[in-house]
């Protein structure tokens, strides 16, 4: 079965495609001066690279420059307010990060935290895994994004146990998500509730079948996840242009790490690029610039 992506217009996609990509290097050299940039870098350009890249080049080395610099640039928002700050710390192919100001403590939220998780997770990043590993919940106090509840921190560290043990199926912290989830689509509101239905709960199937080791029922969840995906994505005209659509990262990230553990399956779909999961993409020479070749 091939999960095909919902229709776009693949001509505008190629042009944000092309316009980010001469973009890059210019926010890049921002957000190595300034920890403020950081955030910014990613959102207004970087991820509109590899969402858009996604589309009309997947396989690119622009790409997998991009995905790498978005994980670098969203990890460091954590990493530099770790006490002591890293010292060596890559962003890009510069010399090792210093910043005077460190980012505001405004910044770092669970939302930030998961993106970068799941790109570090597809970049194969294990020293920024390794920095949002040492966040815990007191390092959003001060987060610009307010109302956490003890549920909001239940997937941060169960994303955690599951980078740092295979054998986290039976983790009594993924029956708690699962189950918050499953209450969660009976009390929201029409919106929230298709979000929980079409994006969160297919994600805790695909990760309990990781969890548990089972290659042939991991395959199985991942491909009605990504066809729920595709149901949400195409539902309205405005889910239909939004370019965090064009691919399920947490999917993609859940399937690369199943992959580096051995895992071997064949879930077709334009949501889950081949070349992101299994890592070929990153081994491929990588451009010293953000320009096209």
């Amino acid at each position: 079965m091939n999960i095909s992506r919902h229709n776009i217009e693949v001509e505008k996609i190629g042009r944000l495609f092309l316009r980010d990509c001469l973009r890059l290097d210019e926010f890049l050299r921002y957000a190595r001066l300034e920890a403020r940039n950081l955030s910014s870098f990613h959102t207004l350009v970087a991820s509109n690279v590899y969402l858009a890249g996604s589309v009309v080049a997947p396989d690119s080395p622009e790409v997998a420059r991009a995905l790498k610099l978005s994980a670098e640039a969203l990890t460091a928002i954590f990493a530099f307010r770790l006490n002591p700050p890293p010292t060596d710390y890559k962003l890009g192919e510069g010399p090792p990060l210093h910043y005077e100001v460190p980012p505001s403590p405004r910044d770092p939220d669970v939302l930030t935290w998961r993106q970068a998780f799941h790109l570090a997770l597809i970049a194969r990043e294990s020293r920024l895994l390794d920095y949002l590993y040492l966040v815990t919940k007191d390092t959003f106090r001060e987060s610009s994004l307010v109302g956490y509840s003890d549920e909001t921190f239940w997937f941060m560290e169960l994303q955690k146990s599951a980078w740092r043990d295979s054998k986290f199926g039976w983790e009594p912290l993924l029956t708690k998500c699962e189950a918050y989830e499953a209450r969660s689509s009976i009390r929201s509101q029409k919106e929230a509730a298709e979000i929980v239905r079409c994006m969160n709960i297919p994600y805790y199937r695909v990760l309990r079948k990781l969890g548990e080791q089972d290659s042939v029922g991991f395959s199985d969840e991942l491909a009605s996840a990504l066809t729920l995906h595709k149901e949400y994505c195409s539902a309205t005209k405005e889910r239909r242009v939004e370019e965090v659509g064009f691919v399920s990262l947490q999917l993609t990230a859940l399937a690369a790490l199943a992959w580096n553990r051995g895992f071997r399956f064949h879930v077709m779909s334009d949501y889950l690029p081949w070349s992101w999961v299994t890592g070929e993409i990153f081994t491929k020479s990588t451009p010293a610039t953000g320009l096209i070749q």
